[in-house]
């Protein structure tokens, strides 16, 4: 019909016009790593995220956290995978989601998360672009354990941390 679809990577593009704006992953890694828990240490976090400079920023993360993480394209791809895990779930520590994604939102994925029992005890992050009140808002109700910008990504292992510290999950 002559419409014009318009798909813009926020992060690529922060990155490039604003680079100092993203995170830098080449900071030296300031968390204790024998203070983690035993569950993230040898565990496997799950993340969505649909933005290729966002994941190569959290793979670096993990990487210099020696931590292991299995990437999903989207919400919808991650919670497929989930259902594929059946006892298994036990091994994954936490999941991290973007909000924005095709095919399955983050709000989508923490709304189903939070109401199956099997899943609702595992920490959710919330890692966006989209930190406006509402969008955090929003994360809250719908269940997320935590929020944290994308241009403050280098704290999301101390964000994991302290999240499953809080709910005892060690």
């Amino acid at each position: 019909d002559g419409s014009l679809c318009l798909v813009l990577d926020y992060e690529k593009l922060l990155s490039e016009v604003i680079p100092q704006a993203m995170v830098d992953t080449s900071e030296v890694f300031q968390l204790d790593k024998n203070s983690f828990p035993d569950k993230l240490k040898n565990g496997t976090v799950l993340v969505a995220e649909d933005s290729r400079t966002a994941q190569l920023h959290l793979k670096h993360i993990f990487k210099n956290a020696n931590l292991k993480m299995h990437l999903f394209v989207n919400g919808k791809l991650l919670m497929e995978h989930i259902e594929l895990l059946g006892d298994n779930i036990n091994s994954i520590p936490a999941i991290v989601t973007d909000i924005e994604m095709p095919e399955m939102s983050g709000f989508t994925v923490v709304k189903r998360l939070k109401e199956n029992p099997v899943t609702a005890v595992i920490p959710v992050i919330v890692n966006s672009s989209m930190t406006g009140d509402n969008n955090k808002r929003e994360a809250e109700v719908l269940g997320a354990d935590a929020f944290i910008g994308k241009t403050k990504s280098l704290g999301i292992i101390e964000l994991i941390v302290n999240t499953m510290n809080a709910k005892g999950w060690v």
